[in-house]
């Protein structure tokens, strides 16, 4: 069990070296508030004693995506030390099909299949368009919209053939199929930014021209300010990651046929510090959880690495649970 005594000056954090310095910047923030702290490549320099955390940023990249699963795997096991993310949640990074099993009540109707004439069954009850995923899609990146029968019927043919569906790097999806029925009629989504169940940001994210999909247009509007609109989407996201148990969680939410909130995606990982020339420009802070309502917190959304080191030294990633494999 990790233990930790809230005291500063017991405090250890490591920081995997990933290649892109999300690790760099965490040690950079501890030591400017006097926490001891460094960065580490070899998971068996950390050593597993109370009081430490390891913080492992893992990337989507093919490039550098085994080498930072198997340097949390080795983290995990490590019965005194808190990693971040936790295994649960680095179980499911990088896997939409664990990712829509893990969360089914949070995340629009899903099928996993793995059978050509079980994917001709589930398409009769289908709706288009319906949206198709790889399982290791990321940023619009191998996600489809598939707009009528005759492409759904050809990913049927493809999936389930010696072919395969061309995926981005190369690589081709066979074996099975990822359908998620669409969301219709979102202009954007929601992306939120939750830390510790207590600092969270958020915005919009315009659809693109050519697909319905946010991800990718590079149409960012920050919503700066707590009125209705932004307490509804907080509200949401703080019920799921206290729910779930998320240490940091980026979520993508749209709204459902029904007029609610649902979560089209969600993981550990964040790409540039997202509106923070908004957040220099109108002093764009971010929100905190505090005495069981949302305020706004002290810190800008370009100290994001502030807020996780904020939570590392209150506590609030400090719960307790049993080490499990990756």
């Amino acid at each position: 069990m990790f233990f930790w005594e809230r005291n500063e000056n017991k405090l250890r954090i490591f920081a995997y070296k990933d290649a892109s310095e999300r690790g760099k910047n965490i040690v950079r923030v501890a030591r400017g508030r006097g926490i001891w702290a460094k960065l580490f490549e070899d998971p068996s320099k950390v050593p597993n004693e109370p009081n430490t955390i390891a913080f492992v940023y893992m990337l989507h990249d093919p490039k550098f995506y085994s080498k930072g699963v198997d340097v949390a795997g080795k983290i995990a096991l490590k019965d005194k030390v808190l990693m971040i993310p936790r295994p649960h949640e680095a179980r499911l990074f990088h896997s939409k099909i664990a990712l829509s099993k893990a969360y089914p009540e949070w995340m629009p109707p899903t099928w996993h299949i793995t059978d050509a004439d079980e994917a001709v069954r589930v398409l009769e009850k289908m709706e288009f368009p319906l949206v198709s995923k790889s399982n290791e899609s990321f940023s619009s990146v191998n996600v489809r919209l598939v707009k009528n029968r005759n492409e759904a019927l050809r990913e049927i043919e493809l999936a389930f053939s010696e072919d395969g569906i061309p995926m981005y790097g190369g690589v081709r999806q066979k074996g099975y199929l990822l359908w998620q029925e669409f969301m219709p009629g979102n202009k954007f989504d929601y992306r939120v930014f939750v830390v510790g169940k207590r600092f969270a940001a958020l915005g919009k994210r315009y659809v693109r021209d050519d697909i319905p999909f946010a991800s990718g247009s590079g149409r960012d509007e920050p919503m700066p300010e707590l009125n209705d609109e932004a307490r509804e989407v907080l509200a949401f996201s703080l019920d799921f990651t206290r729910k779930v148990d998320r240490t940091i969680a980026v979520m993508d939410i749209v709204r459902n046929k029904k007029g609610g909130l649902t979560m089209v995606e969600v993981h550990a990982t964040w790409g540039r510090t997202r509106y923070s020339k908004a957040a220099e420009k109108l002093q764009f802070r971010m929100f905190e959880f505090k005495d069981g309502n949302w305020v706004k917190s002290k810190f800008f959304t370009t100290q994001f690495f502030d807020c996780i080191v904020e939570a590392m030294v209150n506590g609030d990633f400090n719960v307790p649970v049993q080490k499990e494999k990756i």
